[in-house]
């Protein structure tokens, strides 16, 4: 977990408050075991925050979907890991619907840290423009974004990219059991 902990710039010292939207592919490339390791680092994301951290999760495949809205991880843990349950793999991959409506949830959440975390295999339907256009408008208005690449080695070069455009990190998992650890590691 160290080498991911040194990597991630989602990590804050001391008790900084800080708000935090995992962004989550749900296409149909990622059923399988795929969208169960999404689940399951999903859920451990929630045990990790503080007290006065808001997480919010948001799907993403034809469409996006706010999963759980942005809220205090810690007094609704049980009702955003049931609605973490409740995501599967379908259709296509709309990454750009997914960051918007991540946006929509954090822009005005008064945080001082703002934290989008985008898991995907990294095969959008959109033009690479698009998506760093929207990445941009994020980070210009204070929101680092990061990815994490799960599985998908084509995938590298656009979210290495957008991570990059985010002030955030790229992380690369060639196995389904470092994404549970590489996503706890993001936000701890």
């Amino acid at each position: 977990l160290s080498l991911f902990s040194d990597m991630l710039p989602v990590q804050i010292q001391g008790s900084s408050e800080k708000a935090v939207i995992l962004n989550v592919d749900v296409s149909g490339s990622m059923s399988g075991p795929n969208i169960e390791q999404a689940r399951a680092g999903a859920k451990a994301c929630v045990d990790i925050l503080g007290d006065k951290d808001l997480l919010g999760v948001v799907s993403f495949s034809d469409s996006s979907t706010v999963v759980a809205p942005l809220s205090s991880a810690k007094r609704n843990a049980d009702s955003i890991k049931a609605s973490i349950d409740r995501m599967e793999a379908t259709g296509g991959t709309q990454m750009n619907a997914g960051l918007k409506k991540s946006y929509d949830l954090i822009a005005n959440s008064g945080f001082e840290y703002k934290y989008v975390i985008t898991l995907s295999d990294g095969e959008p339907f959109e033009t690479d423009r698009e998506l760093i256009e929207q990445v941009d408008k994020m980070a210009a208005e204070g929101s680092s974004c990061s990815f994490i690449n799960i599985l998908n080695p084509s995938g590298e070069a656009l979210l290495t990219t957008l991570a990059d455009h985010g002030y955030g990190a790229y992380f690369y998992c060639d196995n389904t059991t470092q994404l549970v650890d590489t996503m706890l590691e993001a936000i701890s």
